[in-house]
């Protein structure tokens, strides 16, 4: 008989474009994606209904307390968190996505992310005949994709994520040398200082970080909801980046090992993607800093013949850019089996 597949309450999409979101059609576009990837989700009025009950307003992630409340209130075992960070008609057309799973319980816990971005002129193939016209069609191609690898987690087939295709090195960077590679290791990564008029640029770096440290079986991020509700109770506001009484409150309340931070210096969505970042990471207990790294990249980067390697959107070169930050700055740690997917579970009864 084969394992009934778990259940996941579906939040409204968060709108990281900088521009207006058709929401009721995105929502729509995920739910349909999921469906044809077989995965069972609430949504609509009953997800609308919990949302009000308990106040939520902040779409972009979920506290313990909030993701507990879910799995009473709607009889699921995971919530799912998508974010819209780029969309546009062109031409070409552009899309990026993010979703994650976070556990219905309290802590909060990811145990599943993944990212895709696309432009209708990533493969034009023979006299262009291979490129994507519509806005529609790349969306479904788009949301298809994490619809795929979200059954396939769920089905215990792949991963709860995957390391970016291409790595991009750091530009300068420095790790400690006696940093001590211990286990396990809880990771919080803070939304990034956001120092161009991107609308949304720190929280999208930051998530694709999240995701090449997810990537590291045996590491664990904790939740960007978990996070902001801590930083909110405690009223800490970071304009630069998190400072020692900072680390001291994440300290005394979320534990994290580790507390990774940055700057998002440049993020150009033109002709040619450009974006440029800095990351600083500290080890919470010896309150000392362990990595810096600084990294200018455009799309262009590498490219000589026929467009190959071209990269289209900042996000796209976010991802490589982590990649880079994670293999240098975490080598040789990660040795846990990874996070599994959330049990399925009958909805309670009342």
């Amino acid at each position: 008989m084969e394992a009934q597949r778990a259940r996941l309450a579906m939040l409204p999409p968060e709108n990281l474009t900088g521009a207006a979101l058709p929401l009721r059609e995105v929502t729509e576009q995920v739910e349909n994606a999921l469906a044809r990837a077989g995965i069972e989700v609430v949504a609509g009025e009953a997800v609308e209904r919990y949302l009000h009950r308990h106040r939520i307003r902040y779409t972009a992630g979920i506290d313990g307390a909030d993701a507990a409340a879910a799995r009473e209130d709607l009889g699921v075992d995971g919530i799912l968190v998508t974010w819209v960070e780029v969309r546009g008609e062109g031409p070409p057309p552009r899309i990026s996505l993010a979703m994650r799973v976070v556990r219905a319980a309290d802590p909060a816990e990811i145990v599943w992310i993944d990212t895709v971005a696309l432009t209708g002129d990533d493969h034009p193939g023979f006299l262009g005949l291979g490129r994507i016209g519509t806005l529609r069609e790349l969306e479904r191609m788009a949301f298809d994709r994490l619809g795929t690898s979200l059954g396939e987690f769920l089905d215990g087939k792949a991963p709860r994520s995957s390391p970016c295709g291409r790595a991009r090195s750091p530009g300068r960077w420095h790790r400690s040398p006696d940093f001590e590679k211990s286990h396990p290791t809880a990771i919080v990564v803070l939304p990034f200082a956001n120092h161009t008029s991107r609308r949304g640029a720190g929280e999208v770096v930051a998530l694709q970080l999240a995701r090449q440290i997810m990537a590291v079986p045996g590491l664990q991020v904790l939740e960007p909801g978990v996070v902001r509700e801590e930083l909110l109770r405690h009223r800490v506001i970071m304009q630069e980046g998190p400072s020692v009484d900072d680390l001291l409150v994440l300290g005394a309340t979320v534990r994290p090992d580790i507390v990774i931070a940055g700057q998002v210096l440049e993020y150009d969505e033109g002709s040619v993607a450009r974006l440029g970042v800095s990351v600083v990471a500290l080890d919470v207990r010896a309150r000392r800093v362990i990595w810096r790294s600084g990294t200018q990249a455009r799309g262009t980067d590498g490219v000589w013949f026929f467009d190959d390697g071209l990269v289209a959107l900042p996000t796209e070169l976010a991802c490589q850019i982590s990649r880079g930050v994670v293999d240098r700055m975490l080598a040789g740690m990660g040795a846990q089996p990874p996070v599994s997917p959330p049990a399925s579970s009958p909805a309670p009864t009342r």
